[in-house]
């Protein structure tokens, strides 16, 4: 009902009872023939009053309560004054079910609030608790799956498309069916897939999901929220997140998304870049330490490299140990300060330096008084620990010297321990 030209609308913005009586041949004025039906008012072929009583509350007009009497006398005052009470209870329990509804509403959002803000801190939580890419996916899924969306999958670029990394689902479906409604596995860059949308423009995509299994499955509408994952402000792969026939996404779930991928971007990017560098350390690594040990007559020697925690970077530790004659077997055990690549190629230069003092001849101290003068030119700014020796097979004896090395813990036959 319009606001103009109706009795409703005229109670409503006038604030006062509007009152018309219509009798059973009368022709309806347009105020009143938008509101009543003439051919039912033709039918009745009796007298109608209309009475319309505005529903004012404390903060202003909220409706207007419309009474019909049929073959009925024009309502008197006291009946007027009657309707009036009645329209100012209704207006009563009309504020107070708004204002109701208004503070629930705002609980809701309140709540919605802290939920958005608990996702995105348990998300990042859960972020750093890894340098695993595939666990960082695998976790980041499960925890937006049934929080944020139905269903959820990743994708990375390929050669020729993105390629799918993981994907979660709260769907009521077995796993061959929950892929066969996300898609194939590789989506083309130039398709018009929201995932490839997204990644070619570095901008969320929302589109209904387009898949014959929606239809056949009687899932409803379900839409796709792609949304790209960025790290060092470039897009290194996607996010889309699925809604279901009981869930739909609401205009603050995509800024919620798209902070969601965002941190799983960065998080990916720097799993992906130690993983990577985790890699090259340790192959620098075991490429310069030994193949395997001396065979020297009167000695035995074992070693084993293990790193001190877990997820620990492999770098610049090393061990060595060679014979240089009959009464001269040289040991060195060290520690490049540092980790990763660049702290691994420095131990392979270290180690290959007092293997060549050694072999020089030099005694245990003027092994490291050389490295301490090579070191200065090769690296200023970094520090080595390393403790160097020569064992005589035929005397037992032993000489060493240490640079700020842990000293090396000396176990005798018959059980007693100490340090040197």
């Amino acid at each position: 009902v319009g606001a103009h030209d109706t009795l409703s609308g005229a109670a409503f913005l006038s604030g006062r009872t509007v009152t018309v009586t219509v009798g059973a041949a009368e022709h309806l004025d347009p105020d009143v023939s938008n509101e009543v039906d003439p051919a039912a008012t033709t039918e009745l072929n009796q007298p109608l009053t209309i009475v319309a009583e505005p529903l004012t509350g404390n903060v202003g007009p909220l409706g207007v309560l419309v009474f019909a009497f049929v073959a009925q006398h024009e309502p008197t005052d006291p009946e007027h004054r009657f309707l009036s009470t009645l329209a100012g209870l209704t207006a009563q329990a009309l504020e107070r079910a708004q204002l109701f509804e208004l503070e629930r509403q705002a609980l809701r959002d309140a709540e919605s609030g802290r939920e958005r803000l608990s996702l995105l801190s348990d998300v990042t939580k859960l972020l750093s608790s890894s340098l695993n890419p595939t666990t960082v996916i695998h976790r980041t899924i499960n925890l937006v799956v049934g929080r944020l969306a139905d269903a959820c999958v990743v994708e990375v670029p390929g050669d020729t498309g993105l390629q799918r990394l993981d994907v979660g689902s709260e769907l009521a479906l077995d796993a061959e069916t929950s892929l066969g409604l996300i898609g194939a596995d590789d989506t083309p860059f130039d398709s018009d897939a929201p995932a490839a949308v997204a990644y070619r423009t570095g901008a969320p995509q929302l589109a209904p999901l387009t898949s014959p299994l929606v239809t056949a499955l009687g899932l409803g509408d379900c839409t796709a929220l792609a949304v790209p994952m960025t790290a060092n402000g470039e897009v290194i792969g996607v996010m889309t997140f699925i809604d279901g026939t009981d869930r739909h996404f609401q205009p603050d779930d995509v800024p919620l998304a798209t902070e969601v991928a965002s941190r799983t971007g960065v998080a990916l990017s720097n799993a992906t870049q130690y993983q990577r560098e985790r890699v090259v350390a340790e192959v620098l690594q075991r490429a310069v330490l030994p193949d395997s040990l001396p065979r020297v007559n009167g000695m035995h020697f074992d070693a084993e490299y293990r790193a001190g925690a877990a997820g620990t970077y492999a770098g610049g530790d090393w061990y060595d140990v060679f014979r240089l004659d009959d009464e001269r077997v040289f040991f060195s055990v060290g520690d490049v300060m540092g980790k990763g690549a660049p702290a691994a190629a420095l131990m392979g230069q270290v180690r290959s330096a007092l293997r060549a003092y050694a072999v020089t001849g030099q005694t245990p101290s003027e092994v490291l008084s050389s490295l301490d003068h090579l070191f200065d030119v090769l690296a200023e700014d970094r520090v080595v620990t390393v403790v160097v020796g020569l064992v005589n097979p035929k005397t037992g004896a032993v000489r060493l010297t240490n640079a700020g090395h842990p000293p090396p813990l000396v176990v005798r036959a018959d059980g007693a321990t100490s340090f040197c």
